[in-house]
């Protein structure tokens, strides 16, 4: 299910699912689906290849002037001054979202969202693995064991065998002020002049940070998926029944009429949608401010998120439709109902 940034909301389902026949259909990727994909691969690997990078230099030199990689730092922050090197925990790389191989799509004749040109749209519920939609988790309590564990081994029960320098106070703790002005933005207009819009107010921070060498430990927790197993005893803390290994999103679901035209318009707006730019799908670009409105707005998504075309696995027998799967964002546009500014 590619050609999207965004991932299905989860909700639960409003009404129940009748049992009824199953027909099995697969992805049909467009030319720029597949090279959005190849683009898309290049960019995790380079993201993959920056944090390894990443590592290495901190390993090489672990000091707080340098940039961390994944992972914390244990240091009492409460007062500032010299103190001893903080600990900083790294952790091991976190894996990517499962991409699923398989889902599960119910349709009802009874949930019609409406009718095109070419096209009827429904309501559609999908049941997708919980691991395309939530990261796995790391247990902060498990690593802070761990890392307990980890520095009584190397420094022995009661210290013997700790380092002199981690007992130096070469780091220090400094408290920083942070003052950051409101962000304006200023517009001219023939009637009125120039006129300046606060798009965010001012901040003001006071937090205790720490300057200074560390001491590196590598933890040998993992993170959790319930799908390899049961959570810690710290996650899994005072919930009576675990959450389940799949849940239910809400999509829109296009299905074409039984015609060679109507047929190669669906196939034609699934391919528009995998040729859009990844911008298209965004749902905030910031604040704007469009002629003749006079106000800053935010804008949104242009199209909907897209989940794919795809196809029956056999052709024979009654004729089933393509499914063109995108976003349900909301009801259909009456532009007698809106106001000018709107329009």
């Amino acid at each position: 299910m590619l050609g999207c940034n965004k991932r299905p909301r989860i909700y639960k389902s409003a009404y129940p699912v009748n049992e009824g026949p199953t027909v099995i259909y697969r992805l049909k990727p467009s030319t720029r689906n597949t090279l959005r994909r190849k683009a898309d691969e290049e960019k995790e690997a380079a993201d993959e290849a920056q944090a390894e990078k990443t590592l290495e230099s901190f390993l090489a030199n672990p000091h707080s002037s340098v940039e961390r990689p994944n992972g914390f730092e244990l240091i009492d922050l409460k007062e500032p001054g010299w103190t001893k090197p903080a600990v900083f925990v790294v952790y091991p790389s976190r894996p990517p979202l499962r991409r699923p191989e398989e889902a599960h799509l119910y349709f009802s004749p009874h949930h019609k969202m409406g009718v095109g040109n070419h096209s009827t749209v429904y309501h559609v519920e999908m049941v997708v693995p919980r691991s395309w939609l939530v990261h796995e988790v790391m247990c902060i309590d498990c690593v802070k064991d761990d890392v307990k564990e980890l520095l009584e081994e190397e420094d022995g029960p009661h210290g013997e065998r700790r380092l002199k320098k981690w007992d130096e106070k070469a780091g220090i703790v400094l408290r920083q002020e942070t003052r950051k002005r409101p962000l304006h933005m200023m517009k001219d207009w023939a009637d009125v002049g120039t006129v300046t819009y606060i798009l965010k107010d001012s901040v003001n921070t006071d937090v205790m940070e720490y300057e200074g060498p560390y001491r590196v430990v590598h933890t040998r927790v993992k993170y959790q998926n319930l799908e390899r197993g049961p959570l810690c005893v710290h996650l899994s803390k005072g919930k009576a029944h675990p959450n389940p290994l799949t849940t239910k999103v809400r999509l829109a679901a296009k299905l074409s009429n039984d015609n060679s035209e109507d047929l190669y318009m669906s196939e034609k707006e699934a391919d528009s949608y995998q040729g859009f730019p990844k911008h298209f799908f965004e749902h905030w670009s910031g604040y704007n401010v469009w002629e003749p409105m006079q106000e800053p707005v935010p804008v949104q998504a242009l199209v909907p998120q897209f989940y794919g075309y795809y196809l029956p696995e056999s052709e024979s027998g009654t004729f089933k439709s393509p499914i063109l799967l995108i976003e349900q964002c909301g009801k259909p546009i009456v532009s007698d109902e809106l106001s000018v500014d709107d329009r």
